[in-house]
């Protein structure tokens, strides 16, 4: 599947691609109605970068795997 993002999303998906240097894997979910996007990063995301993935539309949601 091909998500479309939005011009925001796209800087905000940069960023989150400058956290690691590995591969870095989004895994998009359903749950309850809701998408979630996984985020495997090799470091930790900022609180202001999880907390603007959080707040677009509602929908994604990322939470730390390890």
């Amino acid at each position: 599947m091909i998500y479309e993002m939005d011009k925001n999303f796209v800087e905000l998906a940069k960023k989150i691609a400058e956290c690691g240097n590995k591969v870095i894997q989004f895994i998009h979910v359903e749950k309850n109605g809701f998408g979630y996007a996984i985020i495997d990063c090799d470091h930790e995301i900022d609180h202001i970068t999880v907390d603007a993935i959080n707040n677009l539309a509602g929908m994604i949601k990322v939470r730390k795997i390890k």
